[in-house]
């Protein structure tokens, strides 16, 4: 007894232990995590549904099929709602998906042995790509947390040993529908379930079966619904997934590797931390990484053997037994549990045309971590204190490494914050720029940013329109109700050049001086606050734009910048398929054109009544005295904006500067 209770404190304060370094390596560097678009996709999808009323039934569409069931979006919803900040939603996938580590840990030992559990969590606890994807709030986010609880609630229903199997077959049916629905891969879930469920058929309830799959059939339903929604979208993918040319890869193999060993982490995140010490770092992981490779080979052995065993009348050898020696009559169903759960998506994704991504074979944990935890409780018999001692003396600074390898990614992270300009920030920098946006976006306002509208709606916590078009100096959009302007711009910029990045009509305006860049934070005023300090003018036109501004910059280098400010008065039919563009025609004291200067095309569909658009063009004029004719044309249609001068017939194009000048 006293044994007994010995060995039930040290499991206890061992995966006390492993959570807590889970916990850790999930939560440190929370604010260096990557967010990029498809990050902030499920946030703004939920912040559609508080705000706007929406409620999708298919979510983000894919690079590989048709669009991603939408559930994660509504998982985030309580979340979004109480915090309105990407920050929030992360803490609540990062709680979640740490909890992997305990189902694993509960798996493994329900399938063999709480030492093997407690080795399989710390090899999940610890790898650096489950630790990534574990803080991630895309929609396959919660992909850790869904596929081990599925696999944790199923182990004791096929194998007999539980209480409750109706409850625990209802429950793990459920946890599947979630997952299925929050990621379009993650149907690959039935996959497992299908085939263990017709070979323990006889083990599992019917009515457990008939609760889970009602909810199942349910979410499928309304998915499905979705799809036919959007048909013609679903059919064209469909048609361009199937013009690929599939090959037989080592790929997934190779990927569900790397979610046991760590493999190769080193090679793809951090090359770029402060500490460039990745070469080092790789010479240390390889040996790991080829010795925990062994052991899961050895684990999948073992499983094979055992498959045999039942079989066959010879039993297997009891050195080789999970328990230690004491004999099980359920080895081989643990051991057909563990082949199945994973290698039927690697299976799945050995013959494929497209490439097979780490994530994707998170379907096949806890299953891989468990089978290695197997073949090293074989080599190293845990039962004993020797064995046990030279165990933890291995993987202690396995995860040490693990744990340097993981920090690295976000160092590099933190050291290179707009290496993706906007389309992936660290946490802190978008939460900075977000308070800046709120601080400065007016009410019904736009925002500027050269990226997917998803990611500027996360930073900021609630939805407006976002535009992509920030081509200033040459372009600007001065929207009648204001806007923000936000953009990344290299540390050295010159904020008096005339042609440096920068919007007109900035009324205030925020930086943010980071390691690599700056970003830039503008408010634009409205448009009837834009100052006019040019030859201010009023020639009206057919289609609707006024030119109410012009001014002629002389510039350092001899050449000169030419300032016009236009006003959207109203919008002619034509407009929204017309791609008006400016321009200038130069002409020097003879009357001789010399120079033909074009502006940036505005598309008409983005004219709006009271928006003012500034053009700025620049080039070298011939010697005074010259003249400037100006106009505004699309060339794709062979169409010209006509203008009403005062004084003078209609016509295309008007002088700024006169021969005489």
């Amino acid at each position: 007894m006293r044994r007994n209770f010995a060995e039930h404190r040290l499991e206890w304060g061992l995966i006390a232990l492993v959570m807590l370094v889970a916990l850790v390596m999930r939560f440190r560097y929370l604010l260096e995590i990557e967010h990029n678009v498809d990050h902030a996709y499920t946030i703004w999808q939920a912040m559609t549904t508080l705000d706007r009323g929406e409620f999708p039934l298919a979510g983000q569409g894919t690079s590989v099929l048709f669009a991603n069931p939408p559930l994660t979006g509504y998982l985030f919803i309580p979340v979004v709602a109480l915090t309105r900040s990407p920050l929030g939603v992360y803490v609540f996938v990062i709680a979640l998906n740490t909890l992997a580590v305990w189902f694993t840990y509960r798996a493994g030992r329900d399938l063999l042995d709480w030492r093997v559990g407690i080795i399989a969590a710390w090899l999940v606890a610890v790898n650096p790509w489950i630790i990534e994807y574990s803080r991630t709030s895309w929609v396959q986010c919660l992909l850790p947390f869904f596929v081990t609880l599925v696999f944790w609630l199923t182990v004791p229903v096929l194998k007999r040993t539980s209480t409750r199997p109706v409850r625990r077959t209802a429950l793990a049916l459920i946890a599947s529908a979630l997952l299925a629905h929050t990621y379009l891969l993650a149907y690959f879930i039935v996959a497992p379930l299908v085939v263990l469920g017709v070979i323990y058929r006889k083990r599992i309830p019917a009515r457990g079966v008939v609760i889970g799959g009602s909810v199942f059939a349910m979410l499928a339903i309304l998915y499905g619904i979705g799809l036919v929604q959007q048909r013609d979208t679903v059919q064209a993918r469909m048609n361009d997934f199937s013009t690929g040319e599939s090959r037989v890869t080592l790929d997934a193999w190779e990927a569900s590797v790397r979610l046991v060993s760590g493999n190769e982490y080193e090679l793809a995140r951090g090359l770029d931390a402060p500490v460039r010490d990745w070469a080092t770092r790789h010479d240390l992981s390889e040996p790991a990484h080829y010795a925990i490779l062994l052991a899961l080979l050895i684990g999948m052995g073992l499983a094979i053997l055992a498959l045999n065993s039942a079989l066959t009348p010879a039993r297997i050898s009891p050195s080789l037994l999970p328990q230690w020696g004491e004999g099980t009559t359920s080895e081989s169903t643990s051991a057909l549990i563990l082949l199945i759960w994973l290698m039927l998506p690697i299976i799945a994704m050995s013959y494929t045309s497209n490439p097979v991504h780490s994530f994707y074979q998170l379907m096949g944990i806890p299953a891989g971590s468990i089978l290695a935890a197997w073949g090293m409780s074989v080599i190293f018999r845990p039962q004993t204190r020797i064995g046990a001692g030279v165990l933890i003396a291995l993987l202690l600074p396995f995860g040490a490494l693990m744990s340097v390898n993981s920090a690295r990614y976000y160092q590099e992270t933190n050291a290179i914050p707009t290496a993706h300009d906007l389309t992936a920030l660290p946490v802190d920098v978008g939460l900075q720029i977000g308070e800046q946006i709120n601080a400065y976006l007016p009410e019904n306002g736009v925002a500027y940013a050269d990226t997917n509208g998803w990611i500027i709606n996360s930073f900021a916590g609630k939805l407006f329109p976002v535009s992509t078009d920030t081509r200033a100096p040459q372009f600007n959009y001065i929207p009648r109700t204001g806007a923000v302007y936000v953009d990344v711009l290299p540390l050295d910029v010159d904020e008096s050049d005339p042609f440096a990045p920068l919007p007109a009509g900035r009324s205030a305006t925020t930086w943010l001086d980071l390691a690599d860049g700056r970003v830039l934070i503008a408010q634009i005023m409205p448009a009837s606050d834009y100052p006019l300090s040019g030859t201010v003018t009023e020639i009206p036109s057919q289609q609707g734009i006024t030119l109410v501004d012009w001014a002629l910059i002389e510039l350092d280098d001899g050449e000169v910048a030419l300032d016009t400010v236009w006003r959207v008065d109203f919008v002619a039919d034509e407009v929204p398929e017309r791609l008006f563009a400016p321009f200038v025609h130069v002409f020097n004291e003879a009357g001789e054109r010399t120079l033909i200067v074009d502006g940036q095309p505005v598309p008409g569909p983005l004219w709006e009544v009271g928006d003012v658009h500034v053009h700025r063009f620049r080039f070298s004029p011939p010697e005074r005295p010259y003249s400037l004719l100006i106009g505004q044309f699309d060339g794709g249609n062979n169409a010209n904006v006509i203008f009403f001068p005062p004084d003078t017939e209609p016509t295309v194009a008007f002088p700024l500067v006169s021969p005489a000048e």
